[in-house]
């Protein structure tokens, strides 16, 4: 007795199709949901082969997919986005990919701590060391940040009591 699949072959054959099509548009990560459901759906396929081929090469492609997003936010200045986009594809990336996105991680966290640096300075300490504080949680060798711009508050707000004499 032949078990009946749950789709018919006419509808499993449009999730390779909308595989297919998601792979050659770049969507790498959708081309791999649609071409793993037709593989799960129908592992004794004639295609089988191909989908499973497309299905792999989508799964190396998409922490590439992944970084290009993350660029796309970066580019519009949306850097909470961007980065999301980027620990992602790290975590998903080969050796070489990881490097890539590490040191540009490294780029905006620095970025952005000059820009908590300024918040310093102009007298938004809370600001400045919660802005440091959520970077750190991306780039945690910036950390040391978080200690200097305390100190800086703490002195900060000690030279002022003794500038009104307490």
């Amino acid at each position: 007795p032949r078990s009946t699949p749950l789709y018919s072959s006419a509808a499993s054959d449009v999730y390779k199709r909308q595989g297919k099509s998601y792979y050659y548009s770049k969507d790498y990560i959708s081309a791999k949901r649609y071409l793993n459901e037709f593989v799960d759906e129908n592992p004794n396929h004639a295609n089988i082969q191909s989908a499973l081929k497309l299905a792999i090469e989508s799964d190396r492609k998409i922490p590439y997919q992944l970084m290009r997003q993350g660029m796309s936010f970066d580019e519009r200045g949306l850097v909470v986005r961007a980065v999301e986009k980027y620990i992602r594809a790290k975590s998903l990336a080969d050796t070489l990919l990881a490097d890539v996105i590490n040191e540009r991680l490294r780029e905006i966290s620095y970025r952005e701590i000059e820009r908590a640096e300024k918040w310093l300075y102009e007298g938004e300490s809370d600001t400045a060391i919660a802005h440091a504080t959520m970077v750190s949680g991306w780039y945690p060798d910036i950390k040391h940040h978080i200690d200097r711009f305390k100190i800086y508050n703490f002195m900060s707000k000690g030279e002022q009591l003794y500038k009104i004499g307490l």
